[in-house]
Order: C-alpha cells, then sequence, then structure tokens
C-alpha cells in the first residue's frame, strides 16, 4: 500500500491495486482497505474533474 501513493508509473500501480484486492481476504486487511479505499475517494473528490479523475474513480 506504501507503493499507491503514485511513487510508481501508473501501470506498475493498477497491477498492485490488483493483487491488493484481490488477495489478503482477513479482517485486518479489510479493515486497512477500507481505509485505504476511504482516503482514495476523498482525494478524488477534490480534484477538479478530468479524465484521470474518472479513471481513477472507476477502479
Amino acid at each position: 500500500m506504501g507503493n499507491l501513493n503514485g511513487s510508481v508509473i501508473d501501470y506498475m500501480e493498477d497491477y498492485l491495486e490488483e493483487m491488493l484486492f484481490g488477495n489478503f481476504k482477513e479482517d485486518v486487511f479489510l479493515a486497512e482497505k477500507l481505509l485505504f479505499s476511504d482516503k482514495q475517494v476523498r482525494k478524488f473528490k477534490q480534484k477538479e474533474d478530468s479524465s484521470s479523475r474518472g479513471y481513477s474513480v472507476g477502479k
């Protein structure tokens, strides 16, 4: 999750997100993924409308 902050190239972030959300189904990880998702939603709500925002929100 530490690398899902824009520090790696976009396609790699997509791959990491797929791994993160496709695995780690235990309660402790679900809680962390929920917090991460909430932060992402809040971050994208603050951005002006753009194609990258639409893509990110869709993910």
